[in-house]
């Protein structure tokens, strides 16, 4: 199989990335890139001198050559580049979240349907391997009958390090780690147990106006169980007591606390009561670069749609 051109708008933590991933990669060419950020298409254009660097980002989606554009520039810009893929009949691999607005993301989402290009979402855990590997152990039923899910997501910085130079992150327009962070555990939570509603959420702000959330706390309803998500960041020294875990009230805890790459944990079940599922040490691999799927019948990854569900749970935090 031959790889995937691939050209990539934004530069940044996640642009970086996913760059570095592709270039590991059979099934993917990284043929072109580029940034708004001089300085930072310098640094890149440094570490991989062979990497051409385009003129602006309607060059690179308008250059014939190019299979899919990867996405990864603030949230505000998606709708632009998406409109103009479609225009150039482009394939698309997007971060999250797919949009801003609720109503402009589902007047896009079906633009794209209509289009009937291949795109897809990065939800990280959408190619792990360990949430594969859960996902086959509910499956056949080896951990028993699921009574419902913790989250816990404890962050000491925010933006994390590695994001430090996304301001935007830190704003309430388009930033925040509720969609962020906790997006990739509704889009994993609603992958293995189906669609959710919002039973009760208490969210903190700032009192600046500005700035994105510092606290949140919902419980969701799934199909199959009842989940308590509970994200308690200490961004200001005064919820630094926040930063403890919390204690798993249901049989199963996805747990997340200052890392890189978002660790999964899954306790107990009925028959394994607060227990640890078994997950072989090469299921923990989040490979940040999505299988090949230009060629697949149907997307192995999450698709704007699946994105856009997500969304719609979110808007009420």
């Amino acid at each position: 199989m031959n790889p995937s051109n691939v050209g990539i708008i934004g530069l940044g933590g996640m642009g970086q990335m996913m760059l570095a991933d592709m270039r590991r990669h059979e099934g993917y060419f990284v043929a072109v890139a580029w940034d708004p950020d001089k300085k930072t298409r310098q640094v890149v254009q440094a570490h991989y001198p062979d990497l051409r660097m385009t003129s602006d980002a309607a060059d690179l989606i308008n250059n014939s050559a190019i299979d899919l554009v990867y996405v990864a520039s603030p949230p505000k810009t998606h709708r632009e580049y998406f409109l103009a893929a479609i225009a150039a009949g482009r394939h698309m691999l997007c971060e999250k979240p797919f949009g801003v607005d609720v109503t402009e993301s589902e007047d896009l989402l079906e633009r794209i349907e209509k289009a009937g290009i291949r795109n897809v979402i990065n939800f990280n855990h959408g190619n792990a391997l360990g949430s594969s590997h859960i996902e086959e152990q509910l499956r056949n039923s080896a951990i028993g009958n699921v009574a419902g899910v913790d989250v816990f997501i404890h962050l000491t910085k925010w933006p994390r390090e590695f994001q430090k130079t996304a301001t935007w992150l830190a704003l309430r327009k388009q930033g925040g780690f509720t969609r962020e962070m906790l997006s990739h555990w509704l889009y994993l939570t609603r992958r293995l147990f189906g669609d959710g509603t919002i039973v009760r959420a208490h969210v903190t702000f700032p009192d600046d106006g500005t700035s994105a959330a510092t606290a949140l706390t919902a419980e969701l309803d799934f199909v199959a169980f009842h989940c308590l998500s509970k994200r308690r960041p200490a961004v200001p020294a005064r919820l630094e007591r926040n930063t403890r875990y919390g204690v798993p009230k249901y049989p199963i805890a996805f747990t997340v606390a200052d890392a890189l790459v978002p660790v999964m944990v899954a306790i107990g079940s009925s028959n394994l009561p607060r227990s640890r599922i078994s997950v072989p040490e090469t299921a923990n691999e989040i490979w940040t670069a999505p299988l090949p799927f230009l060629a697949a019948p149907e997307p192995p990854c999450p698709t704007p749609r699946t994105g856009s569900q997500c969304k719609s749970l979110l808007k009420t935090y």
